[in-house]
């Protein structure tokens, strides 16, 4: 696993203006990433984690399941390196990513798929009350 350490900033929640800025140069900008640019706002630590986890399973389902690097995931959920490295610690030590040495890549485990369905749950009730 590649070197890992929490990090002393407080600041995980709310994206850096280098990463508003990069979205310009991102090699992984799509027509899709646009929703996410204009929904720019603070968010929560558990709205982080879940895209992260998200990102990584649409990841390693469209490459065949070889799992998704650092790199992508930072891009795809518009975060700076140092926020990236306490989120992808934090993950592997609860068992809801996995990182695979070999390829160097991040796989999401069923503990984190199983998340994954929890918190879109939750986001349809609430949904639905909204309505």
């Amino acid at each position: 696993m590649p070197h890992l350490q929490p990090s002393t900033d407080q600041h995980l929640e709310t994206h850096t203006a280098h990463s508003a800025f990069t979205w310009f140069h991102n090699p992984f900008f799509t027509s899709a990433s646009i929703e996410v640019i204009i929904d720019m706002r603070y968010r929560s630590r558990t709205e982080i984690v879940t895209r992260i986890l998200e990102i990584v399973n649409e990841g390693s389902s469209s490459f065949g399941n070889g799992g998704v690097s650092q790199t992508t995931i930072m891009f795809k959920a518009f975060l700076s390196h140092r926020q990236l490295q306490e989120y992808l610690l934090i993950l592997t030590e609860s068992e809801l990513l996995r990182y695979d040495g070999h390829l160097h890549t991040f796989k999401t485990t069923e503990k984190g798929l199983s998340l994954i369905r929890a918190y879109d749950q939750m986001k349809q009730v609430i949904k639905e009350r909204e309505i």
